[in-house]
C-alpha cells in the first residue's frame, strides 16, 4: 500500500521546470493545440481518484520551442499530487 501511494503522489517532490528544456536550433512563432491528454489525479479533499482529458493550446514563447511530450508529463507530474480540479487546471495552465 505504502508503494502504491509512493507512485500515486510522486510529483509532490517533482519539478516541472526541469521537463521544459528548449530544442537547440529551432525557432518558431506559432500555437499548437494539443486534445485529449489522458490524467487522473486524487482529490486533496475526498482521497477519491478523478479523471480527466486536457486539452492545452502553447504557444512558442519568444520562439523557442519544447517537445510536445513534455507537456503531457508535466500534466502526469502535476496530477500526481494531492489535487483539486480546479488548482490542476490553473497549474497546467500556467
Amino acid at each position: 500500500m505504502a508503494e502504491m501511494y509512493g507512485e500515486i503522489f510522486s510529483g509532490i517532490e517533482a519539478d516541472t521546470e526541469k521537463l521544459f528544456v528548449p530544442m537547440a536550433g529551432e525557432s518558431h512563432d506559432e500555437m499548437v493545440m494539443i486534445r485529449d491528454i489522458p490524467f487522473f489525479s486524487v482529490c486533496e479533499h475526498h482521497l477519491l481518484p478523478f479523471f480527466g482529458k486536457a486539452p492545452h493550446r502553447l504557444h512558442s514563447g519568444g520562439g523557442k520551442i519544447v517537445g510536445i511530450s513534455a507537456l503531457a508529463k508535466a500534466l502526469e507530474v502535476l496530477a500526481k499530487r494531492p489535487q483539486v480540479q480546479e488548482r490542476l487546471t490553473a497549474q497546467f495552465a500556467t
